[in-house]
């Protein structure tokens, strides 16, 4: 019984982080293969445990395209970063401490905590808002969410401390999801969804946010740059490990000044803030 509780233990633990840090979908037997090859445990007790963690509501399937896939699951309140929680519509979440809680749906926009790239900027923007040399200075203005799926970014930014955010999304599911997002966490007054590309928006931003891939980030930097307050954050996501100096490199000569990075299964996040005023 003992060896079958630390079995237990090691298959968990390992299907959890095998599912949270892919880009690609697994099948049931795709998920046992990869962790009976890793830890070399009988195929029986793996799947008995699986079924497990299915049963619990820690995993469960999605069917696309007459397959079924395993995925973590959205129905469970999980941490992300020192002070951030994601919790699902429904789930009653007794904060404490200096802890948020933003509240989602489940729906189809990018955004659930799911993806790697999400948890990094969760992380970054966490971290950002407690460096009070640099957020002091821009505590009180307003956010822009570049892309923003399920609002996640948004709302995780205002309840940390920013006063208000914008998000900008040109999917029209998104901004209906985000919507809702934002209602559920009581946000809909300081929180405006936008159907506007990021080009097409102009004023100053105390924090910009955007979980995109390399050649959008690479393209928006001036664009980015001329949203961005003097001494402002910038969270980029949605980069590879490989990619990571190459975008340094892009906007610290744009007039931004790169302050931490995080990693996760290759991919990265960024803070950068905006040069044109010092440190306190």
């Amino acid at each position: 019984m003992m060896a079958e509780n630390h079995f237990q233990k090691i298959i968990k633990e390992e299907a959890l982080e095998l599912i949270s840090n892919t880009d690609k979908k697994y099948t049931q037997n795709k998920l046992l293969g990869d962790i009976v090859a890793k830890t070399g445990i009988d195929r029986g007790l793996v799947k008995k445990f699986i079924r497990e963690l299915v049963d619990e509501g820690a995993l469960f399937y999605t069917y696309q395209y007459g397959c079924s896939f395993l995925e973590r699951s959205i129905y469970k309140v999980c941490c992300v970063s020192e002070r951030v929680l994601l919790a699902p519509a429904g789930v009653n979440v007794v904060g404490g401490g200096k802890k948020i809680c933003v509240i989602l749906e489940h729906g189809a926009s990018f955004g659930t905590g799911q993806h790697p790239t999400t948890r990094l900027s969760l992380q970054a923007i966490d971290w950002f808002m407690e460096q009070k040399e640099y957020f002091d200075i821009v505590s009180k203005g307003t956010a822009l969410d570049v892309g923003m799926g399920s609002g996640v970014l948004a709302i995780a930014a205002v309840k940390l401390g920013m006063h208000q955010a914008i998000g900008l999304d040109i999917e029209a599911i998104s901004r209906k999801e985000a919507k809702e997002n934002v209602a559920i966490n009581g946000l809909s007054e300081q929180i405006h969804i936008v159907d506007k590309d990021v080009n097409e928006i102009a004023g100053s931003f105390s924090l910009i946010m955007a979980n995109l891939r390399f050649p959008t980030l690479k393209q928006l930097v001036s664009k980015l740059r001329n949203l961005t307050v003097a001494g402002g954050g910038l969270v980029l996501s949605g980069v590879k490990e490989e990619e990571i100096s190459n975008l340094r490199m892009i906007y610290e000569m744009t007039g931004f000044q790169f302050l931490r990075q995080w990693i996760e299964n290759r991919w990265a996040g960024l803070v950068f803030i905006r040069n044109g005023i010092e440190k306190a």
